[in-house]
């Protein structure tokens, strides 16, 4: 998926961005950064750009 994004962007074409999930991850902590994202930010925020889960390693 990350070169779909790459590809996208280097037709010009604007996209709502991704979330990249780290599948190692408990399923209920990727939910948790999920809805932290979500309660946080706005679609504009994440225009065109691509983001790794989890946001628990930036904390």
């Amino acid at each position: 998926m990350p070169g779909h994004l790459q590809q996208r962007m280097a037709e010009g074409r604007q996209t709502n961005g991704i979330i990249v999930l780290n599948d190692m991850l408990l399923l209920g902590d990727l939910i948790d950064d999920l809805a932290t994202i979500w309660a946080a930010t706005a679609l504009e925020d994440h225009l065109n750009l691509m983001r790794y889960l989890p946001v628990s390693s930036w904390r």
